[in-house]
């Protein structure tokens, strides 16, 4: 199907009316766990139960078939057994769904027999018309519309602008919105691909990349099952300055045998893959904690100016940290020029010298804090201030204040807001 095509069924798919859980039951935990979401999370449209059984289930009454319901259907999670999945699909499309979030494994993850479960699930959708996410997936959320079609716990974020999760994996992307909101990372979007028999994560990419509540988007692959369209999902990325930041496993032959079980996935060569990060602007990281922490901190900077980085802080081992965390990196540190020296004279504490990382001193004010990084936002060869501030009893909140303020005024990446050395 078309590249538009997708990103219609996308949106389709992440905002619907009415949502049907296809095969709940008291028996089953992922069917009270998503009802549970919804019900709680203050989903406002229309939450029907199915199941060929009927009967009753979380207190409500179950319909035997998506038709039965007698009114149309967005979309439905289906939580049927491997062989009946076709089948539902055909009954939601009945009911007028055109989107179908499929949680039940078993299909190519398995093998030869669990490939040819898959395929025919494939034309299945196709001749209906509807449009998976999944199989072996954990659904999605949209927090901005309290969409929770998710099968594991869901917890709040602080804001409903900020990172989208895309993840092939389902558990990875429930830990990932999980830690995203203990540590206060407003989060818009998480979705969990799964084997991705239809809509794939360049699918997810393309719709969140025009997406207003999202400022960067955060990858776990195993693969890119359409190299082509990501490659220019990822140009389309950069052009608009939205950052997208990929943790990409199978550089190591375990992790590639790893992925084919775990997804059916073929992770492709990682050299391939190091050199579309270079050439498309993606940040690569290398755990999921660097893969949260960098997309957030990306998404409140955008796409940063050609440059290295100067580090401005009040300790010097914390910068000397820094430094060698940059250099381990290839973050180049340029060196802070006579010129910018002599701006900086009369700025910083005597006790300071003009060095990249530039050590204040624990004896800096609020108000030579913010002279320095104004001269330092000047200067060409900086795309981003890393500011590593250790509270000493020099007035922190207002430093902290400055830094906010400064980070929507200069013209390069964040002045950091300041964390405990």
């Amino acid at each position: 199907m078309a590249e538009g095509d997708d990103v219609d069924a996308v949106a389709a798919l992440l905002s619907p009316a009415s949502i049907a859980v296809v095969g709940a039951s008291d028996k089953s935990r992922w069917s009270a766990t998503t009802f549970d979401n919804l019900t709680r999370g203050g989903f406002q449209g229309q939450l029907h139960l199915v199941n060929p059984r009927g009967a009753m289930a979380h207190g409500r009454q179950v319909a035997r078939s998506c038709v039965g319901v007698g009114q149309k259907i967005d979309v439905g999670l289906v939580m049927a057994p491997a062989a009946s999945v076709g089948e539902a699909i055909a009954d939601l499309a009945a009911a007028g769904a055109h989107s179908a979030v499929v949680l039940t494994a078993g299909f190519s993850e398995t093998g030869a027999e669990g490939q040819l479960l898959q395929d025919r699930l494939r034309r299945v959708a196709a001749e209906h018309r509807v449009r998976l996410l999944g199989p072996n997936c954990l659904g999605f959320i949209n927090f901005v519309n309290r969409a929770y079609v998710w099968t594991t716990p869901v917890m709040a974020p602080s804001s409903n602008c900020g990172v989208a999760i895309v993840s092939q994996s389902g558990a990875t992307a429930y830990f990932l919105s999980t830690l995203a909101c203990q540590q206060d990372v407003g989060l818009s979007h998480v979705v969990s691909t799964g084997n991705e028999v239809d809509l794939d994560g360049a699918s997810f990419i393309e719709y969140l990349i025009d997406d207003a509540h999202t400022r960067s988007i955060a990858v776990f692959a195993e693969t890119f099952r359409s190299p082509a369209r990501f490659r220019r999902a990822a140009q389309r990325a950069l052009a608009v300055g939205k950052p997208l930041v990929v943790l990409k496993i199978g550089a190591s032959e375990v992790t590639a045998k790893s992925a084919l079980a775990h997804t059916g996935a073929l992770v492709g060569d990682d050299r391939v893959f190091e050199g579309i990060c270079q050439q498309f602007g993606i940040i690569r990281v290398y755990s999921m904690e660097e893969l949260l922490a960098t997309a957030d901190i990306a998404g409140r900077t955008g796409v940063m100016r050609a440059g290295g980085l100067c580090v401005v802080t009040n300790s010097g081992g914390v910068g000397e940290i820094a430094a060698d965390t940059a250099a381990l990196r290839g973050i180049a540190l340029p060196a802070i020029s006579d010129a910018t020296a002599e701006l900086l004279r009369d700025t910083i504490p005597a006790s300071a010298t003009a060095h990249n990382p530039l050590d204040l001193t624990g004896s800096v004010t609020p108000k030579q804090c913010e002279n320095a990084l104004r001269v330092l936002g000047g200067q060409a060869d900086y795309a981003a201030l890393l500011c590593p501030w250790y509270e000493v009893p020099t007035a922190p909140e207002q430093v902290n204040q400055r830094l906010t303020t400064l980070h929507h005024h200069l013209s390069l990446g964040p002045a950091a807001a300041p964390v405990p050395a």
